[in-house]
């Protein structure tokens, strides 16, 4: 312990400095109002009640944390990312990349998915090189990523009209990457989640 409180001093990752970092990097906020300043009644976890995704850059480094609501609360998202920051842009970011680059590197195909939990459960029935957006559109930054890795890509969104319009929204962006696009037309009402699950059972 004593060597990592060293390591982490060095770094200046310090008691004092912990809560600014924090807060740069999305997991920490401020109160507004009546705490004293330097109380721990001073902040709040951004996450708290949410089950964590951490995200990874292609080497395996966590630059960020996706978090899912474990029971519905009034006015809070189902989903929420850590806020970006040097370390962490969406548009070039994706969820479950680092797991899925041995398997996609191999195969040289790759499944995208929407969400987080389609990630796991597309792994779980046997289709392991999947990847997922952290809550935006396909951009440009990702293309380029994708050409770098794949020559397939299969788009399985959600099988209602956001998802299919979602899934429309990538042909334009991936158009010049090099890699070729399929798209996976689930029923309506039916997500890579639960159809997932139903072939894994």
């Amino acid at each position: 312990e004593a060597e990592i409180d060293e390591q982490a001093a060095s770094a200046g990752l310090t008691p004092e400095k912990l809560p600014e970092l924090l807060v740069e990097t999305g997991l920490l906020k401020q109160r507004s109002g009546t705490p004293a300043a330097g109380s721990s009644q001073e902040w709040y976890d951004v996450f708290r009640n949410r089950l964590i995704f951490p995200i990874s850059r292609s080497d395996g480094a966590p630059i960020a944390f996706g978090g899912r609501l474990l029971r519905k609360e009034a006015n809070a998202p189902k989903y929420l990312n850590t806020s970006e920051s040097v370390l962490y842009a969406k548009r070039r970011s994706f969820y479950g990349l680092h797991q899925a680059l041995p398997f996609v590197r191999k195969s040289r195909h790759v499944y995208l998915v929407e969400g987080y939990l389609d990630v796991l459960s597309m792994f779980q029935a046997g289709f392991p090189s999947t990847i997922a957006t952290c809550g935006t559109s396909v951009t440009a930054d990702h293309a380029r990523m994708l050409g770098r890795f794949a020559s397939r890509l299969s788009i399985v969104f959600d099988g209602d009209t956001a998802g299919r319009k979602a899934a429309a929204h990538c042909f334009p962006v991936l158009l010049n990457s090099g890699v070729e696009i399929e798209v996976v037309l689930l029923p309506d009402g039916e997500d890579p989640d639960t159809l997932a699950q139903r072939l894994s059972h």
